[in-house]
């Protein structure tokens, strides 16, 4: 869905529920597949692997911390990118649906949660693209408890373009999902900084 302006979360909200009961844009299972970039399957080959890695704290108020700012999908730089007001649950199936600002003109997707990894030094989810989606594949967020005591927050992406007009936009697409990655650790930095200790 496009705008050409700058949608409300309510819109958002609209377009999630439109989106929900549509299939991926893809065979799920991308990320399971791959151990090694420099070797892809052969059928995968041609599509972008991308891996990001950043320290968002210290200790394990950080990483309970750095847990609920992705249950509140604080991962999202909010300048250029909508989101619902409601997060969206970090559970199986649950949708989730943005806009994202490009070359002026708001751009609408959906994702759908495949995966939720819940225990005591990782949190985080895998979710693929939704049909009418301008990529095609699958990415998770991650943040761990590292036994140094560093919180490391951390993405692995699977993508190609999606529609026909994804292809001559690919180098724009790839700009965005390369300034995505470091805005996405300082997001997550932000929050983390901000949360209440527990331990006070």
């Amino acid at each position: 869905m496009m705008w050409l302006t700058k949608p409300t979360p309510d819109d958002i909200a609209r377009l999630a529920r439109r989106l929900d009961p549509l299939p991926l844009s893809y065979e799920a299972g991308l990320l399971e597949r791959v151990d090694d970039e420099r070797e892809l399957p052969r059928d995968l080959r041609g599509w972008f692997v991308d891996r990001f890695e950043a320290e968002v704290g210290n200790g394990h108020d950080d990483f309970a911390a750095a847990r609920d700012a992705l249950r509140g999908w604080q991962q999202f730089d909010r300048d250029w990118l909508v989101l619902a007001d409601d997060p969206v649950p970090i559970e199986k199936d649950a949708v989730v649906a943005y806009a994202a600002q490009v070359l002026g003109t708001w751009w609408g997707y959906g994702c759908r949660i495949l995966q939720v990894i819940d225990e005591p030094t990782r949190f985080g989810f895998v979710y693929g693209t939704i049909q009418g989606h301008a990529e095609r594949g699958e990415e998770l967020f991650l943040v761990r408890h590292d036994p140094d005591d560093t919180v490391t927050y951390s993405l692995f992406a699977m993508s190609r373009p999606g529609r026909w007009f994804s292809w001559p936009g690919m180098p724009i697409a790839r700009h965005a999902q390369g300034r995505f990655r470091p805005t996405s650790a300082n997001a997550m930095r932000r929050a983390v900084a901000a949360a209440p200790s527990q331990s006070s």
